[in-house]
């Protein structure tokens, strides 16, 4: 019997399917789902209520009126019209696709949604009453009392009336469990329908898979069957609905709206042998990590064949989801060469690896490290790194492994440090990779350090004052940009700098309304409505002017700073006020003026924004995301604008929040900065929050990415680099669910390596880009960036246009309009520009195509086609020309969506199943990959 550990749990307001695969299982509630693995989990937002879902390379999410795919990052592969079905399921060993509906089953291609096999079914279901499993032999329903096995032709291999409704079915080794009513359970030969066994069992769920055994939940609990009948207690499994997925891996116990994650207790404790060769005096590092939910102490042995430890044992204490190194010294070595080190816990091996041993003590290498952060400024955070040599004999060289710091010559006792830029990750762990080297012995260290949460804001009014108090972790400098919203005096933004993590800000209330503190940079904010207090007379006055506002000031207690006034473009208004005190003081002797410029209250919206990274390596991809919170008490219907280019959020209910995500890349090493617009929330014609503009940088370290993907052949060319001084370790490459490095790949300093296939499926319609990941030895896993161009193309005309469909498109009535929006997004100018429409229902009296002298970097054209169309699909051609450089270059496109008859009809589904597919051929460009990319905000969770 397999015991099992819980490791996790989430909340699920609701649980509308649930899918499972080998070590994934993917649970959906009303429009979301969640694939969780025994690690970790991925959120990802479907546009409808969900129906059924079912899992393997794809996730399949079965909506009212659609099937969609999407790949294990929550990326959306294709769509496919599903009307009436209402269930899906994947068969494990060809990946093809049954879809259920009441009178049908369809089987579908994994890779392009096409429907392949359409085979009638008798007698009909309903969703209540049908049951859907992919098995070795193909699809099997039950309906009612009838077991029906479906070929992947669509040929019936066994029909069976059982004569007892089938409340619940799974499969194990070959065999269909059925639960029936009638309280048996019953086993079937699965590819003949045959009878098995029979056994007296009231089953109330089951398990869709097992290996070996499959789980389910009875009246006396959680128990598991073989495929031969055989019953055993599965006490350790948490009641609920058991799911689990197809390996044994996982199981997850659904229960009022909680999903319990548990794994095979065995699996619970993972142990890694880091040292590759060892002398005598040195020591056999092991990384232990818990991946359990609470702590664990435990005993863990060390035996080295062909020598001695001293000691041997080592007392572990390792945090929930955490990982602790040890190490056991070798005390003499009996024969140089290669020896088995062997790691128990308790009576059971938990880990093993050959080292290589030598009696010579002068050839070990032996180092401590360790990483502490002090500084965060921006998006960046300072930490500071130290290496001990703690042998005896001096090491030629520590390096860090991305290539940023390097010291030669590090004696015995000797400690070197240095401070390293990060990307700053709140709460998050972070790791640097370390290469020490001795004559021909090498070793690695990876010290790791907790990053601090971001700091916090408390507000309080007191009498004619708010008190801002900021607090944050006091062992790390905080450099950020003050953000002071008071009511009545508008805003002000000044640098600040907290060193003793305390700083307290107090600001005079002249009118009542809604204050807001923040650090802009960090995204952290807080707002507080404010009450007239004394100096309300003031504020009333109709002919104050103010003076701009100064930044707070530092008590002489703290050594907190910041500068001492803001600049007049910083202020909003210059007009002087003699009668406005200047400043109040705080009482422990901070002092704060107020903003200047009168403002009425507005709504309480704030807007945030994050950026995973302030530089990157080329080809790696920085997320930006932008929250907009409505923090007031009433719905708002805010609009953001982006630089020139204005969004309706929609409507946010109190305490609601929305957020926008997009990725940015630095295609070369002399591609940045990449730019972040100015961003405003407006809220009825009134800006109730901003942020300024920002920047990614191109980071000439790390391992580069250069790649494309052909639209109409997948296929791929990728160009790797190592940019670093030091040996860079990829040990995975992945780009839509494909791994394109999976047996790992070390490259030098310098070295370039080529990639090239082709992936199983097609970048979506309009796509720019395909994201992958990237994961090294030092740097662990990155998103990265790869173009989609075709890939005989050999100028950068494929790079020069962003095209998207237009949110003013409507198709309907007898004047429906489409638009095409074109942007230039390279850094230079585009000349001679046009775009022309061609099509049978293009309105010829209203149309006239676009056309630019000249469309500037971030520019963009509009292009509006009147058509004169009847309800069904419509196609259109366009045509872009222009000149780039020295060179002539056409793009063109095919743009296709539905028509509706009036305008009452159409809705925002109808436009967003509007697609444009880039149909260049190799004839039209010379296409490249640009220097930098920008793929385009949508909504995330």
């Amino acid at each position: 019997m397999t015991d099992y550990q819980r490791v996790g749990s989430f909340e699920c307001s609701s649980t509308a399917a649930v899918g499972v695969a080998a070590g994934r299982i993917a649970v959906a509630g009303d429009s979301r789902v969640t694939l969780v693995t025994a690690d970790d989990r991925l959120e990802f937002d479907h546009d409808e209520p969900v129906t059924d879902v079912a899992v393997g390379d794809r996730v399949l999410v079965l909506s009212r009126s659609q099937l969609t795919a999407y790949d294990r990052t929550g990326a959306r592969i294709w769509n496919l019209t599903a009307p009436d079905a209402h269930a899906v399921a994947i068969h494990p060993d060809s990946g093809d696709i049954g879809v259920l509906g009441p009178d049908t089953l369809r089987i579908v291609d994994p890779d392009t949604g096409g429907e392949t096999v359409a085979t009638d079914r008798e007698p009909s279901g309903r969703p209540d009453d049908d049951r859907l499993l992919g098995t070795d032999a193909g699809f099997v329903t039950a309906t009612w009392s009838v077991l029906q096995c479906f070929g992947l032709d669509g040929e019936v291999l066994f029909d069976e009336n059982l004569d007892a409704a089938i409340r619940d079915m799974g499969y194990c080794d070959g065999v269909l469990v059925v639960a029936l009513q009638d309280g048996t359970l019953r086993g079937f030969d699965a590819e003949t329908g045959a009878p098995r066994w029979q056994t007296e069992l009231p089953v109330r769920q089951l398990a869709d898979r097992g290996q070996g055994t499959l789980l389910l939940r009875s009246d006396d609990g959680v128990k598991a069957v073989s495929s031969d009948g055989a019953l055993d207690s599965a006490g350790s499994v948490s009641t609920g609905d058991i799911h689990a997925g197809s390996d044994g891996s996982l199981v997850c116990s659904v229960r009022e709206g909680t999903v319990i994650k548990q794994v095979p207790a065995d699996e619970l404790l993972d142990i890694e042998v880091l040292t590759e060769s060892v002398g005598a005096g040195g020591a056999i590092e092991i990384e232990a990590r818990n991946r359990t939910d609470t702590a664990e102490q435990l005993t863990v042995t060390g035996a080295l064949s062909h020598g001695d430890l001293a000691p041997s044992d080592r007392r572990l204490k390792i945090a929930a989801g955490e990982s602790s190194v040890a190490d056991f010294p070798v005390e003499s070595v009996r024969t140089d060469g290669s020896a088995e080190f062997t790691v128990t816990v308790g009576d059971r091996v938990v880990a093993r690896r050959d080292v290589g041993i030598s009696d010579a003590a002068q050839s070990t290498v032996s180092a401590e490290a360790s990483l502490e952060p002090v500084a965060v400024t921006d998006d960046a955070v300072e930490v500071e790194l130290a290496v001990e040599n703690t042998g005896g004999v001096t090491l030629d060289a520590v390096s860090e492994l991305s290539g940023g710091e390097r010291v030669t010559e590090l004696g015995p006792g000797e400690t070197w440090t240095a401070t390293l830029t990060k990307p700053f990750e709140p709460d998050q762990r972070l790791t640097v990779g370390l290469e020490v080297l001795r004559a021909n012995r090498r070793t690695e260290l990876a010290p790791t350090c907790q990053l601090p949460a971001r700091p916090s804001i408390d507000l309080e009014q007191r009498r004619d004052a708010l008190h801002a108090r900021i607090e944050a972790d006091e062992s790390v400098t905080w450099n950020d940009e003050l953000v002071i919203e008071t009511p009545g005096a508008g805003r002000v933004r000044s640098p600040i700098e907290i060193t003793d993590g305390d700083l307290l800000v107090v600001l005079p209330v002249y009118e009542s309304g809604v204050a807001r503190v923040g650090l802009s940079r960090l995204g952290v904010s807080e707002r507080s409505r404010t009450s007239d207090g004394p100096l309300a007379d003031l504020g009333s006055r109709e002919t104050r002017t103010d003076s701009p506002a100064s930044a707070t000031e530092r008590s002489p207690e703290r050594r907190s700073s910041q500068s001492d006034a803001a600049t007049d473009d910083e202020s909003v208004g210059s007009e002087s006020n003699t009668d406005r005190p200047a400043a109040t003081e705080t009482d422990d002797g901070g002092r704060a003026t107020t903003p200047s410029a009168s403002s009425e209250d507005t709504a309480e919206c704030r807007l945030d924004r994050q950026l995973s990274a302030a530089s990157a390596a080329v080809g790696h991809a920085v997320r930006e995301r932008l929250t907009i919170t409505n923090e007031g008490a009433a719905p708002v219907a805010p609009r953001l604008r982006l630089g020139d280019e204005a969004r309706e959020i929609g409507e946010l209910q109190a305490g609601e929040s929305v957020t926008l995500v997009r990725r940015l890349a630095c295609l070369s090493p002399d591609g940045g900065p990449l730019s972040v617009p100015a961003a405003e929330l407006v809220v009825d014609g009134t800006t109730v929050d901003d942020l300024p503009t920002a920047s990614v940088e191109s980071d000439a370290d790390g391992v580069g990415v250069r790649g494309v993907v052909d639209p109409d052949s997948g296929e791929y060319e990728v160009e790797l680099t190592n940019r670093t001084d030091g040996t860079a370790r990829l040990s995975g490459f992945e780009v839509a669910g494909e791994e394109l490095v999976s047996d790992g790949l070390a490259l030098s300093a310098g070295e370039s390596e080529q990639l090239s296939g082709s992936l199983g499926s097609l970048p979506a319609a309009g796509r720019d880009v395909v994201i992958g990941t990237m994961t090294t030895a030092d740097s662990g896993t990155a998103s990265v960036v790869l173009v989609v161009s075709p890939l005989d193309d050999g100028g950068d005309a494929a790079g020069s246009l962003a095209t998207a469909i237009g949110s003013a498109t409507k198709v309907a009535g007898d004047y429906g309009t489409v638009v095409l929006v074109v942007e230039n997004e390279t850094e230079r100018p585009l000349r001679d520009i046009t775009v022309r429409a061609d099509g049978e229902m293009i309105n010829d009296i209203l149309y006239s195509k676009a056309h630019r002298d000249e469309l500037a970097p971030g520019d963009r054209i509009e292009h509006y086609v009147d058509l004169k169309t009847t309800a069904g699909t419509v196609d259109i051609e366009f045509t872009a020309s222009f000149e780039a450089g020295d060179a002539s270059q056409t793009r063109t496109f095919s743009a296709s969506g539905p028509a509706v008859n009036t305008e009452s009809e159409w809705t925002d589904e109808h436009r967003e199943a509007w697609t444009l597919t880039d149909t260049t051929t190799a004839t039209d460009n010379t296409g490249a990959v640009p220097s930098t990319v920008a793929t385009d905000y949508s909504r995330s969770e």
